[in-house]
């Protein structure tokens, strides 16, 4: 009975607060992990937020947090990666409504990212070779009628999502084969494999560099409305490597955000949400505040400050917006 009544309790009654994610506020031509949020869409949602008059500093959610004193309903808002895009448009429209946000930047100042890289050149791409070679294991693959990119096949990877449906083109298939294949890499073996990918192809990179420039992450030092924060110097995926390469992942990155924006670095977020008992222990020996995953919970007392979840925003109007929150609230 008595764990009856705790789960009720903190699934209905206790204090929650949550961390909403961002990624771009952009239009590419394909966004098959949902990374993007309009302009448009991206200021209604702002509109909804700030008439909740609940949106707070990250850091001073995470010293509630730490306190014990969760503040019911507060909200923070996150960006991860420092896409050019969060800084030449999101950023105007925090200002113009006075919303705080927390951007969790890289230590990467040349691009494109390799996942934007890859996407945009099977997918966005007129025209490819017939049948592709592969790097590393000298295999092939047949793209057949999809060497050349139709209006069809625009539409489909437009709409495809690889975590609600199948490829549903050869191009969308090798695409998410490759994405598999190179997201455990080391981030210099990611490099190497996609040069190899372009050069055995003799193909060009399509892919505008979306990353924040130096001269624009400098902008933001001293900003009233914006911290920077942790995301590794080269964004792997944590779990998938061990405790030393993930520490220096880690304490390089928060050298350098120091050193640059002379302020201190307390929060972590683990990029693609990928960490494991390794990466926890990391962000506690280098006394961390709090490090946060993608998994969408809101937080409570019993949430762990190395386990802290987040929201990740869709691309949706402010009245959709508005209902997805008082849901997320609610969610536990």
């Amino acid at each position: 009975m008595k764990q009856l009544l705790t789960t009720f309790y903190y699934r209905y009654l206790a204090p929650k607060c949550m961390v909403l994610m961002y990624h771009r506020v952009a239009t590419p031509p394909t966004d098959v992990w949902e990374i993007a949020v309009s302009p448009k869409h991206f200021e209604e949602q702002l509109q909804v937020l700030q008439a909740t008059g609940r949106v707070v500093p990250l850091n001073d959610m995470v010293q509630s947090i730490k306190q014990g004193k969760i503040k019911d309903k507060t909200i923070a808002l996150t960006f991860d990666d420092a896409y050019a895009d969060n800084i030449t448009v999101a950023l105007p429209l925090l200002e113009q409504y006075g919303l705080p946000a927390t951007f969790f930047v890289t230590s990467i100042e040349k691009g494109p990212f390799w996942w934007d890289a890859l996407e945009q050149t099977l997918l966005t791409s007129p025209h490819l070779p017939a049948t592709l070679q592969i790097p590393m294991d000298g295999g092939s693959f047949d793209l057949t009628e999809e060497a050349t990119l139709t209006e069809r096949l625009q539409q489909l990877h437009r709409t495809w999502k690889p975590f609600e449906a199948d490829a549903p083109t050869r191009r969308a298939k090798l695409y998410l084969q490759l994405w598999q294949q190179m997201r455990p890499m080391v981030p210099a073996q990611q490099q190497h494999f996609l040069q190899q990918l372009l050069q055995l192809n003799n193909l060009v990179l399509t892919a505008p560099n979306e990353i924040a420039t130096p001269r624009q992450l400098q902008s933001l030092k001293g900003h009233r409305l914006i911290d920077i924060e942790a995301h590794t110097a080269q964004h792997p995926a944590l779990g998938m490597h061990d405790a030393q390469f993930q520490k220096e992942q880690v304490q390089s990155n928060r050298l350098a955000l120091e050193q640059r924006f002379g302020k201190k670095v307390s929060l972590l977020a683990y990029p693609y949400g990928h960490y494991n008992g390794d990466s926890m222990q990391v962000a506690a020996s280098l006394n961390f505040d709090a490090a946060f995953t993608t998994n969408p919970e809101p937080i409570t007392k019993r949430s762990h400050p190395f386990q802290l979840g987040r929201f990740q925003v869709p691309d949706c109007s402010g009245d959709a917006f508005a209902q997805k929150l008082s849901g997320w609230l609610r969610k536990y």
